[in-house]
């Protein structure tokens, strides 16, 4: 039985070449035979491609089919099995597909290199498969488009007043990494354009000693050569960091003793004095980063969280978050008149992903 199932897992591997795609569906009944698009969502853990049928432009997810980043190693091959599978199970045409990706991608929206795992191109994806359209982009640059197809119980508003028409709206995605992006409205189209941002490459600058320590360390650990930016911290793998780092110091009582430093199990157990220790910090770290980006941006449209990290844990940021968050002197004033609102909903960055690409198609 042993050897069976070490057979199977073996043949499974060198099928796919990464872990096999799960299904989601968001509809009672899939269309059958039907043309759709891929609107795909790239992130450090799961990379998720949902199916869309759209409308007079206004997509629809029927079903999506995620996997584990770190598992692909031909990045093209999961794109055609995706495009097999609609097709084998429910006749489902596809010939355009959008992919946000961490990161910088081209001018041409044709090629992002994500975290050194592998590489997409958009000329090798549309070789390998029946797709006559693809467009790489910088994930939180369309997350944006994907805000109106939002329920608004999935809508949790943090912070501030309402927001102000046709005012710059901007957009925070904490996950794996740290993303940022703005929109502003263009009267002559009527809609809102998304703009590129890099905010969590900016240099961090500690507080504290205890803060100094931490960005000293892992800044030793990179053998000193490059500066330490926010997205080092305020993310997923920043969390893994802050704890790993904070357990060093022997401070606190580490009744759980991880192996892996799990950001889910982190925030699962905030009874363990390491656990609450690194989420007070990280719900710090965060707030500061959140109040510098607004006071930049000045988003009388909105500032939207995004990301795994805050759909997973809207309690957390509904409490700590909002003390620091607004503990900033005088200047506090100016952040009473700009709502936060937290999206609790992942798909918004496949719908965001869709959304753009029927834009470019006109």
């Amino acid at each position: 039985m042993v050897m069976y199932f070490l057979l199977l897992l073996i043949s499974s591997i060198s099928i796919y070449g990464y872990d096999p795609l799960e299904l989601k569906t968001y509809v009672k009944t899939i269309p059958q035979n039907i043309n759709c698009y891929i609107g795909a969502d790239v992130g450090g853990t799961y990379s998720r491609f949902g199916i869309f049928q759209a409308e007079e432009n206004i997509p629809t997810l029927l079903f999506s089919l995620h996997t584990q980043t770190k598992t692909i190693t031909d990045f093209t091959k999961v794109v055609s099995d995706v495009i097999a599978y609609a097709q084998d199970n429910y006749g489902i045409t596809i010939h355009h597909a959008c992919i946000a990706a961490p990161g910088v991608t081209t001018k041409n929206k044709d090629f992002s290199s994500v975290h050194g795992l592998f590489d997409i191109k958009s000329k090798k994806i549309i070789k390998k498969s029946n797709l006559t359209a693809v467009y790489v982009v910088n994930d939180l640059f369309v997350v944006g488009h994907g805000l109106n197809f939002m329920g608004e119980d999935k809508i949790v508003q943090l912070y501030g007043l309402a927001p102000k028409p046709y005012a710059t709206r901007a957009f925070v995605g904490v996950g794996t990494g740290l993303g940022s992006s703005t929109m502003t409205w263009n009267e002559k189209t009527e809609v809102y354009t998304a703009n590129s941002s890099e905010a969590g490459l900016l240099e961090f600058s500690p507080n504290n000693h205890d803060e100094y320590d931490i960005a000293n360390h892992i800044k030793q650990m990179w053998d000193g050569k490059n500066p330490i930016c926010w997205a080092n911290l305020v993310s997923g793998s920043g969390i893994r960091r802050i704890y790993s780092i904070l357990k060093l110091t022997n401070k606190y009582h580490d009744s759980l003793r991880l192996d892996t430093h799990d950001p889910a199990v982190i925030f699962a157990n905030p009874e363990d004095a390491l656990c609450k220790a690194t989420i007070n910090l990280f719900g710090k770290l965060f707030a500061r980063f959140v109040r510098n980006y607004v006071f930049a941006t000045l988003p009388y449209g909105g500032l939207y969280i995004t990301g795994g990290v805050a759909a997973k844990n809207v309690p957390f940021f509904s409490g700590s978050f909002v003390s620091e968050y607004e503990n900033c002197g005088r200047i506090q004033e100016i952040l009473k008149d700009i709502p936060i609102y937290l999206i609790a909903d992942s798909t918004i960055s496949l719908y965001g992903a869709v959304k753009n690409l029927l834009l470019e198609m006109g």
